[in-house]
């Protein structure tokens, strides 16, 4: 994914130790331990904030036909692919595993759905990921054929790995520093039992969560709006522009 926070474990996890101030003991919390809650701060804060803001999580991993895809895979975006014959990138078309059985059986083909070079397509099966055509026609001739493996690149959103280091980079935008932060601290606060300091945390974590949200909905409404003002009155049909609750009434003079 795009690293837009150069932030490092190691960062939050000294964070959230000068906030536990007097909550943290070396008999009860270790280093080791922070990294994994941390960690799993990161992954709940990652499935938080995939919804609606997608484009800030997205990875681009390179692919083959028949290929086991990580088990921390949570949605794909886009499947990019080509073959020897043709190199050029086209993007494949999402298929169910019975269609692509049809479309790609060497008997009983639909040929007028087939998958070609031009079209390719790709199907999820068992977490693989199975892309066609496999048999590429040689000089664009059908009855002279090769087989050859479909290559290429998947757009995806890939939950965060557990396989981490105090050193690798919190894969979670800047503007999000502060609820991990809090997740962290939330799941600290459930090994030292401290429930007066965990409720405060718990409060404060969902104040921010629903300000963050907030401030996504505003700004959807903002970029509505911007959008809106820029639509012609001469043109026809003229739609007037939405009103939004609680807002003062647009006058057009």
């Amino acid at each position: 994914m795009i690293a837009y926070n150069g932030l490092t474990y190691i960062d939050v996890i000294d964070k959230v130790i000068y906030r536990l101030n007097k909550h943290r003991e070396v008999e009860n919390i270790s280093h080791s331990f922070l990294l994994d809650m941390v960690n799993r701060a990161v992954q709940a804060v990652y499935c938080k904030v995939l919804p609606y803001k997608d484009w800030a999580l997205r990875t681009q991993i390179s692919i083959n036909n028949g290929q086991w895809l990580s088990e921390n895979l949570m949605g794909i975006e886009r499947v990019m692919v080509s073959s020897v014959a043709a190199p050029q990138m086209k993007e494949a078309r999402k298929a169910t595993p019975q269609e692509f059985y049809t479309v790609t059986a060497q008997s009983g083909w639909q040929i007028w759905n087939r998958a070609t070079t031009d079209r390719p397509i790709y199907t999820i099966y068992g977490n693989n990921i199975y892309i066609a055509p496999t048999v590429t026609p040689v000089n664009g001739d059908p009855t002279d054929a090769t087989v050859t493996g479909m290559t290429g690149i998947l757009d995806c959103y890939m939950a965060p790995n557990n396989s981490i280091t105090f050193f690798n980079n919190v894969p979670i935008p800047a503007e999000f520093e502060e609820q991990l932060i809090l997740e962290a601290m939330q799941r600290v606060l459930f090994k030292t039992s401290d429930k007066a300091q965990l409720y405060t945390i718990i409060g404060h974590l969902n104040n921010v969560e629903e300000l963050s949200m907030n401030t996504y909905m505003q700004h959807k409404i903002t970029s509505k709006q911007t959008l809106e003002d820029f639509v012609s009155q001469d043109e026809t049909p003229f739609r007037p522009p939405s009103t939004v609750p609680g807002a003062l009434p647009k006058r057009l003079i």
